[in-house]
């Protein structure tokens, strides 16, 4: 019994350790990131329509999260996705943004002026 008291902090320690990491399945499944590249072709195939709201997706969590258009997945991630209100509410371009204060925005995350056109024409509503 003391032996099991002593061992157990020691269990939990270990548990705590294992976070997330780029390549967390390089060893169990070297294939994760063709897999994923290849369903999605699959998906965009069949349903192109997903492809601007993945992209806003991929946009929100790049500009809020990593300051820039690209980043290093780390994964083994079991819990579920990060979104946290206050660093969107801090970090994303306001709807009342002048032009200024967008292109600033977005040049300090490392956009450019296309990227800005681009990702934010999602976001407007057009009717001709």
């Amino acid at each position: 019994m003391l032996c099991q008291l002593i061992v157990l902090p020691f269990l939990f320690c270990l548990a705590e350790g294992q976070g997330l990491k780029v390549g967390f399945y390089d060893k169990t499944c070297p294939n994760a990131e063709a897999i994923v590249k290849e369903t999605m072709d699959r998906v965009m195939a069949v349903a192109p329509s997903l492809g601007a709201p993945l992209l806003r997706l991929h946009f929100h969590d790049c500009f809020v999260r990593l300051k820039g258009p690209y980043w290093q997945v780390e994964t083994g991630r079991r819990d579920g996705r990060v979104s946290m209100i206050d660093e969107a509410l801090v970090n994303l371009p306001s709807s009342l943004d002048n032009i200024t204060t967008l292109l600033q925005r977005w040049h300090q995350k490392g956009l450019s002026r296309k990227d800005l056109v681009v990702l934010s024409g999602k976001g407007m509503n057009l009717h001709s």
